[in-house]
């Protein structure tokens, strides 16, 4: 029992720097991937990003326009220049 204690922790001990630096690498990629989620909720890029698909893709400013009134729960704007 003790020699196999002995041979477990003597992988470990040869095994610890890689995994220091797996940990190391984890952490600092998950660290960035939080930073870079909070920065898409602070600027609402998904929003930004759905708008610019409805823009490009359901015929131009009205369906933007409207996808962005939806989401934000926006009052509807009449347009009065007629």
């Amino acid at each position: 029992m003790i020699l196999l204690l002995t041979e477990d922790m003597t992988k470990f001990v040869d095994n610890y720097p890689e995994y220091r630096k797996w940990h190391g690498n984890v952490t600092k990629y998950v660290t960035l991937l939080t930073e870079m989620s909070k920065i898409v909720d602070e600027r609402k890029l998904m929003l930004v990003s759905q708008t610019e698909q409805e823009f490009a893709s359901n015929g131009g400013q009205g369906a933007a326009f409207e996808s962005i009134n939806k989401e934000n729960h926006l009052p509807d704007f009449k347009d009065t220049s007629e």
